[in-house]
């Protein structure tokens, strides 16, 4: 029973200093017997995608505990000032692996850094409609004059020309002066269909 608990205790402690070294690696620049370089050393690098080995322009590298940092420039380097000591250094961009070191600086020096692409998976989307008793029917070219529209017309005689009230509508125009019949959109006087009640009306100007 002892051993089980020793062997699951040291399993557990291996782990985690595993864990530890994956999330930050640690980087020492000079030596901690070095003199004093005053009140901040400068360090410089480059930061490239392993990917590509291209240099990545804009990357942030970020220093949480003095709430400092830079970015990288057009050629993907940068330089960063820090007091002499121990540091937690984040490279971040959009689209890599952010990459966590902790910095030992005692002597100005360089830290390259090669950050690796991440993938990031999203949940699922879904997308869904209102009630479908909104939509009754969907017709394109569809032009409606109503009988509040058509009251509000001049009358003739006291009563309204509805034939004439479809000139309000786009798309028809008047044949001419003096003539009952209509043109819609381009179209000739005897290709309209007029429907009365449902039954086709083949003079609409003999309504009047």
């Amino acid at each position: 029973m002892y051993k089980i608990v020793l062997l699951l205790s040291l399993f557990i402690a291996v782990a985690s200093d595993a864990l530890g070294q994956a999330a930050a690696k640690t980087v020492i620049i000079g030596d901690p017997n070095s003199p004093d370089f005053g009140a901040e050393i400068p360090i410089k690098g480059k930061v490239i995608n392993l990917a590509d080995k291209e240099a990545v322009i804009g990357a942030v590298i970020e220093v949480p505990y003095l709430k400092t940092g830079t970015i990288t420039d057009v050629n993907g380097r940068y330089t960063l000032r820090l007091p002499q000591g121990k540091h937690r250094l984040v490279f971040r961009y959009l689209g890599l692996e952010d990459v966590h070191v902790d910095l030992q600086l005692y002597a100005p020096g360089f830290l390259h850094m090669g950050m690796t692409e991440s993938s990031i998976n999203l949940d699922e989307i879904v997308i869904e409609a209102g009630s479908e008793d909104n939509f009754k029917e969907v017709v394109s070219g569809v032009e409606r004059l109503t009988l509040k529209d058509i009251k509000e017309l001049p009358a003739f005689l006291g009563e309204v020309d509805v034939v004439k009230s479809l000139l309000m509508l786009p798309g028809v125009s008047t044949v001419g002066e003096g003539a009952s019949g209509f043109n819609v959109r381009g179209g000739r006087v005897d290709q309209n269909l007029v429907l009365l009640n449902g039954g086709q009306l083949f003079n609409a100007s003999h309504v009047l």
